[in-house]
């Protein structure tokens, strides 16, 4: 015996006609009465007892059908069971990202626990190079950073991919003397007091771009968007990217202007890396597809 005569036994039960449920099956006519007659010489009973008006278990036959509603069952949990461990390792996806992302991905992760309650988010808010190491070394399957075309980055062993280029941007208050321009130069935005988001590619870009230009003194750095929107607010400026920190700043309708910042190389990518192999796994797949579906979106 086996699960396609359990499976056929149940179509017909549940069809009442052999006719019936070899259609629905898409199988022939006689192909499945010799699958359930071969099923029905192996137990040494008849199953059904068929007639013109159809086919009716018999009452060995109900007990058949009954075990086979369970056996099925059991096969299709089992399955289930093991898509879910085959999503990622243990049904999880590890993953980290730069904190001026982090906003993003929590929007993105509500609505993917949503739509895939099988599949469990483990995230992290970590700075790039340690996010290219863990996922290196193992310690977690994807990684969202920024990179720079300037920066020099070991992705030895991993996957990398864009997922969206950005323009980096000056903000500054729009009533100063240079917010109502179209572009800013780095020299303009030392002119102000200078506040910025924390994280490593923020401070990369500080003092490998910025600091070309002149070395002010950062007056504030810091992962607090209320402090640096007040700070911005009394006529503080800042940088970053439009879906860093700025986002939430532009939001509050600050009389901000966001002007992009006028230095050759003015463009920097949001990048996702994961580990090889990791690709061939459900859940990564399906993280993958809403991963830029929204980063299109936006």
């Amino acid at each position: 015996m086996n699960l396609q005569q359990f499976e056929y036994v149940i179509a017909v039960a549940r069809s009442g006609s052999l006719t019936k449920a070899s259609e629905q099956s898409n199988i022939t006519l006689s192909a499945m009465s010799q699958s359930i007659s071969a099923l029905e010489k192996e137990l040494a009973i008849s199953i059904f007892k068929r007639s013109k008006k159809g086919s009716q278990a018999t009452a060995q036959g109900q007990v058949v059908i009954q075990y086979a509603k369970k056996i099925t069952k059991v096969v299709s949990d089992m399955h289930q069971q093991i898509e879910r461990t085959t999503m990622c390792s243990n049904g999880v996806i590890r993953l980290a990202t730069i904190p001026t992302a982090m906003h993003l991905l929590m929007q993105i992760s509500t609505q993917f626990n949503q739509q895939q309650p099988d599949v469990q988010l483990a995230i992290a808010e970590k700075n790039g190079i340690d996010i290219i190491k863990a996922v290196q070394q193992n310690e977690l399957d994807i990684g969202l950073l920024m990179i720079h075309p300037e920066m020099k980055l070991d992705l030895t062993g991993v996957n990398a991919q864009r997922l969206q280029t950005a323009k980096m941007l000056a903000i500054v208050p729009k009533e100063s003397r240079y917010g109502r321009k179209a572009k800013i130069s780095p020299e303009e935005l030392l002119t102000y007091p200078l506040v910025s988001y924390r994280d490593d590619f923020i401070l990369w870009y500080f003092e490998e771009v910025i600091c070309r230009y002149g070395c002010p003194n950062l007056r504030l750095s810091s992962n607090n968007t209320n402090a640096l929107t007040k700070a911005l607010h009394e006529g503080a400026a800042t940088f970053g990217v439009d879906y860093s920190f700025v986002e939430a700043t532009r939001k509050k309708e600050q009389p901000l202007a966001f002007k992009p910042l006028d230095v050759p190389q003015n463009t920097v990518e949001m990048i996702m890396i994961s580990q090889r192999g990791l690709e061939q796994k459900k859940g990564f797949q399906l993280f993958e597809k809403q991963l830029k579906q929204y980063f299109t979106a936006i």
